[in-house]
């Protein structure tokens, strides 16, 4: 019912033009909750070019564009909207180093890999953004075989309030990175035993031996 009336809302080119912010951030809220609005968005870029859905200086409407093309591209790679999906973004990410600050578990665990790289053939440890616009800072690792495994850390920043559900877009993340196949390992920082660093590193340890 209610993608319904939203369809009936945005079904000219004039309204999906003027409200292009508001339509895009719903577009985006039932995709990342896998409530894919595919109906909406066909009629949405094959009717507005992508240019004008973008607003001038307007660059958080613009990621969550990108965003949301991006979540297209990943799920439903045959989706047909009148363009080649990945052919419309290039991404653009943040320095890594501007959410160190408010994530400090996440250094923890990024430390304790380092530690751990001659123990467990690690030839590169770094903070990576795995997926194009969306701005949820994890840890790569490549090891000496070329296997490549991501760190996600659940923390405040990844989980609601006070818990240890992971948020929407954390979801969305997870989502991502199991459709591309991705090797994932979670650590929660409300693991009270992890904040030992030396508990962390045989936590860590453990994990990535079972690789």
């Amino acid at each position: 019912m209610i993608i319904n009336f939203l369809e009936e809302i945005f079904k000219s080119r004039k309204k999906c033009e003027e409200m292009s912010k508001t339509l895009i951030g719903m577009c985006l809220s039932m995709w990342m909750l896998n409530y894919k609005p595919i109906k909406m968005m066909k009629f949405m870029f094959n009717e507005v070019p992508v240019t004008a859905l973008r607003m001038p200086n307007a660059h958080k409407l613009d990621n969550r564009l990108n965003l949301l093309l991006t979540c297209a591209h990943i799920e439903e790679p045959n989706l047909k909207m009148g363009y080649q999906l990945i052919e419309e973004i290039t991404n653009s990410m943040p320095e890594p180093s501007k959410h160190l600050a408010e994530r400090p578990f996440l250094v923890l665990v990024y430390k304790s890999l380092q530690k751990l790289s001659h123990e467990l053939e690690i030839m590169n440890v770094e903070y990576n953004f795995c997926i194009p616009y969306l701005k949820i800072l994890g840890i790569k690792i490549i090891r000496t075989n070329g296997e490549i495994i991501y760190v996600e850390v659940l923390d405040n920043s990844t989980c609601l309030y006070d818990t240890l559900i992971p948020n929407g877009m954390m979801k969305l993340k997870f989502r991502l990175e199991s459709k591309l196949n991705y090797f994932v390992i979670r650590v929660n920082h409300k693991q009270n035993t992890l904040q030992n660093p030396l508990a962390l590193k045989c936590h860590l340890e453990s994990l990535l031996s079972k690789k």
